[in-house]
């Protein structure tokens, strides 16, 4: 405990003199002989010890009556922090969270503006020798931390908004930590965490304040929420067959949720997902065919249904799959058509008229006509019946794998070594001798590629001849006979891949194209055919991190690129060393790198909810002292300042002191008359009861009948002339006699002194946001119990946002009394000035409209920017034109009268008035 007057407990002995007054008016009782004194005796013995109780009583209540008195003197303060009472001013650091939990919505507002609301709301409890630095966060420390006064403090709240990163509070703390370390000695020092108080503020442990240092945070309620963690390709996604999978979390109860993927503006699919509580659930969409076929890429956003973080609701998603190429297939056999030879088998697999069995489409061509095929159009050439080639097809086949192709070769049924010689050199096997009647049988290598082939009848597959393969260094045998020997090796050829199989595909040399194994044997040769790089590629990154488009050695790469990010802006960016790089991408959404040929790629931008950002359970331990955003002002006095228990003493001093005066009344006897207590002694223990609760009340500082313009804080621009009602109102003072204060009053709808303003200003150029349930409640209490309010359009151009605002606020806040335009006699008109017709600094001024309760206009819209004819710059000079100085000055008088109609109501509509006030309009210039 720490005491504001700590010499006056130099007092304190005196609590002492009660009992020393008592132990000195003790004496010995006096002998008196008398007559039989035995019943006298006894009636004293039986009344001494509640005569000793009283006594007792007495004292006690005497000395706590002086105890009390002395700590009142003293001041004492409970629970401040270690420099409370030294009186050297306070050093506060404000800690804006601006990350995107706090876009939270909790009981109809964001989290964000609650918390900033409540920062602005202490910084009027500041006192002119404190100093405050304000900085907002996330994962970083946004602004750097700097002295200023309240005003500089609480403009720099207002610029701040909530962001798209997560948070990390031991960065923020860590700078408060740093600068209060400086600050002068004997100074309080404060922290304020403006934050959500949720678990995931702090990714790392937080700093020790310095010393000194009260550290308080806000804290909301536990609230229940639901995000989509991930949305990417799904695992056996491919070109053909498309398809998303979607990961949802929960924190908290959570239903079911819909899910809807877009593709574009084309609703592509909708299933459902539940997550229990700390866990996620995946759910599989398919998606649309791609638009291109030779390039597949599919982006847009798979979206929730909106809970209390609508922002985490919404994912986005961009990848693209390897382009299922087409097959050549170069049939040497001038009788490929017979059944039972090699390429009639393969013509039944690729087609046939009912689909492809290989997931692959093929195109077939005699080997003879090779020079008639762009090879670069194919992803896989087949040679089904090797033998003797068509000039230059060797080489030509070589330098296609060389680029990247692939090429998969079976002998023919009566090819030769030599025949084989050409591509011998080059493949990752070369053709050894030809076997006759090999055992039976096809054994699997362990591997992904063969996996589920177990229930295959391998061992049934037979051969009558096959060629003994030689696999070269670096390739790998994926099928082998009976007998272990390799029947199918692969390996990379340049940047492509060549495979080779053994034995003729003719049923004369083998039965394997009959048997169920056959498509499977065809889709791991293909396979096998295909460069080593991942089939899906997912283009997506996180909110705050940089894009970067890189285009391979063997694309045409561009000089500039434009960036066309999700609000629409376009983003030149250079190209160097085939990069182009966005240094950061702030907001979610699709960003897409166009490029001059009309070449787009789009990369999908989401929120990064790894760390738990989403989650908002709250902080079970924190470290700071939690509060709720409305009891932010109490506790921080209390924490700061303490508490002031002088008020506790004086009722205390109170109490003791009735309790005094009834003990020092003497008994009655009994049929003794009943005796007054002296008025002297009543009047003093009134006063003491007076005193002690007038010291204990709280004080609060008073307008008395002075008239304060009070404006309503609200809205992006609800302030378009700060100086002008300062000149309206001294001008009001000048020409009535209404007493004015000299400075206007700025409140929020949730502030108290609302109720203590019968003129309430509201003017904008935007769109304010919608007003809660309970926001219209007080507003409306506050109309219904006489309050008067002017809402202005300060656009002064034709009707946009504000005013649509505007009618919807009024019918909602007043149901059965919309807006309707005043007539020109309308008392408002002649309540001080007689005026005639509307009046302002807009173009083409309209006519005033009000909403009545009974009989008066309780809310006044006008939208002819009456207002702007009081502002003036730094010279004097009028900001506004107004069309020219009478329009001025009847805008002035306009002003004067709305505030008189509030002050006075429909005084100067009375009967009483009507023939002078006919009388004057008569008199008045047109």
């Amino acid at each position: 405990m720490n005491f504001l007057n700590p010499l006056a407990l130099w007092a304190l002995p005196a609590a002492g003199v009660p009992a020393l007054i008592h132990l000195l008016s003790r004496r010995a009782a006096r002998r008196v002989r008398f007559s039989d004194l035995t019943l006298l005796s006894a009636v004293e013995a039986r009344l001494r010890p509640r005569a000793r109780l009283r006594e007792l009583i007495l004292l006690a209540a005497r000395t706590m009556l002086a105890l009390a008195l002395v700590l009142a003197a003293a001041g004492p303060v409970a629970r401040g922090a270690a420099a409370a009472g030294r009186g050297e001013g306070l050093d506060l650091v404000l800690l804006l969270d601006a990350s995107y939990s706090t876009r939270a919505l909790d009981a109809g507002r964001a989290r964000f503006e609650r918390a900033r609301e409540a920062g602005r709301r202490l910084l009027k409890k500041l006192s002119p020798g404190d100093r405050v630095a304000v900085a907002a966060f996330d994962e970083r420390v946004l602004t750097p931390l700097a002295w200023s006064d309240a005003t500089a403090a609480d403009a720099q709240l207002g610029r701040a908004a909530a962001g798209w990163r997560g948070t990390d509070a031991a960065g923020a703390l860590v700078a408060a930590r740093d600068l209060l370390s400086r600050s002068p000695k004997g100074r309080r020092r404060a922290v304020v965490v403006l934050g959500d108080g949720a678990a995931h503020m702090l990714s790392s442990p937080a700093p020790a304040p310095a010393d000194g240092t009260v550290v308080l945070g806000l804290r909301f309620p536990a609230t229940a929420n639901e995000w989509i963690s991930d949305a990417g390709p799904a695992p056996g996604s491919s070109a053909r067959a498309p398809r998303l999978e979607v990961r949802v979390s929960a924190s908290g109860a959570a239903p079911e949720t819909g899910l809807d993927a877009w593709v574009g503006a084309r609703r592509a699919g909708s299933t459902h997902a539940s997550a229990p509580r700390g866990d996620e659930a995946r759910a599989t969409l398919a998606l649309p065919a791609a638009q291109d076929p030779r390039a597949p890429a599919w982006s847009g956003r798979v979206a929730a249904r909106p809970d209390a973080l609508s922002d985490d609701d919404v994912a986005y998603f961009s990848f693209r799959h390897r382009p299922a190429p087409r097959v050549l297939v170069l049939v040497a056999d001038p009788e490929a058509e017979r059944a039972g030879r090699a390429a009639w088998f393969l013509r039944r697999l690729f087609g046939g008229g009912e689909g492809s069995m290989a997931g692959r489409e093929a195109d077939f061509l005699a080997a003879s006509r090779w020079r008639e095929a762009d090879l670069s159009i194919y992803g896989t050439v087949i040679l089904p019946d090797a033998r003797a080639l068509p000039a230059g097809l060797s080489a030509a086949l070589e330098r296609f794998a060389a680029l990247g192709g692939g090429v998969l070769v079976l002998p023919g049924a009566d090819a030769r070594a030599e025949e084989l010689a050409a591509l011998s050199a080059w493949l990752p096997a070369r053709f050894g001798a030809a076997e006759a009647s090999p055992p039976p049988g096809l054994a699997a290598v362990a591997g992904s590629e063969t996996t589920g082939w177990s229930g295959y009848e391998l061992g049934r597959v037979q051969f009558s001849r096959r060629w003994r393969l030689e696999p070269a260094a670096g390739a790998r045998v994926l099928l082998s006979g009976g007998d272990g020997a390799p029947l199918l090796a692969a390996g990379p050829v340049g940047r492509g891949r060549a495979a080779v199989w053994a034995a003729p595909l003719d049923a004369d040399s083998s039965n394997l194209g009959l048997k169920p194994v056959f498509p499977a044997w065809a889709r791991l040769c293909l396979s096998a055919t295909l460069p080593a790089e991942p089939d899906a590629e997912a283009l997506q990154s996180w909110t705050g991190r940089s894009l970067v488009r890189v285009w391979r050695e063997d694309e045409p790469a561009p000089d500039r690129v434009i960036v066309r990010e999700p609000d629409g802006r376009r983003v030149p960016l250079i190209v160097r060393a085939r990069r182009a790089v966005l240094p950061s991408a702030d907001a979610p959404g699709l960003y897409a790198f166009e490029e001059p040929d009309g070449t787009t790629e789009t990369f999908a931008v989401n929120l990064d909810a790894r760390r738990g950002e989403s989650d908002l359970t709250p902080a079970s331990l924190p470290p700071w002292i939690a509060v709720e955003p409305d009891g932010l002002d109490a506790a921080f006095l209390s924490a700061v300042y303490g508490v002031d228990e002088r008020g506790l003493c004086l009722a205390l001093a109170a109490l003791a002191l009735a309790a005094e005066m009834l003990l020092s009344i003497p008994a009655r006897a009994q049929g003794a008359p009943r005796r007054e207590a002296p008025r002297g002694a009543r009047a003093a223990a009134l006063g003491a009861l007076a005193l002690a609760a007038i010291l204990a009340a709280p004080a609060r500082a008073q307008q008395g009948d002075r008239f304060v313009w009070t404006q309503l804080r609200l809205g992006p621009d609800w302030d378009p002339y700060p100086d002008a009602p300062d000149r309206a109102v001294r001008f009001l003072g000048q020409v009535t006699s209404v007493r004015v204060a000299a400075q206007r009053r700025v409140i929020a709808l949730d502030d108290a002194a609302l109720f203590s303003s019968p003129f309430l200003y509201l003017s904008g150029g935007g769109a304010p946001p919608d007003l809660s349930d309970a926001e219209l409640r007080r507003l409306r209490q506050y109309l219904a119990g006489g309050g008067f309010l002017w809402i202005e359009d300060a656009t002064g151009g034709p009707r946009a946002a504000f005013d649509r605002w505007a009618r919807r606020t009024v019918a909602l806040l007043l149901p059965g009394a919309p807006l309707k335009d005043l007539p020109d006699d309308h008392v408002i008109e002649r309540t001080f000035f007689l005026l005639r017709g509307p009046v302002g600094c807009a173009d083409a001024s309209e006519p005033l409209e009000g909403a009545t309760l009974g009989d008066r206009v309780a809310v006044l819209y006008s939208r002819g920017n009456v207002l702007a004819a009081w502002a003036q710059d730094a010279l004097g000079r009028p900001l506004e034109t107004c069309g020219g100085e009478w329009r001025r000055q009847l805008a002035e008088r306009l002003t004067l009268n709305v505030v008189m109609y509030s002050l006075t109501g429909s005084y100067k509509s009375d009967a009483v008035h009507q023939e002078l006030i006919l009388r004057k309009l008569r008199e008045a210039g047109p």
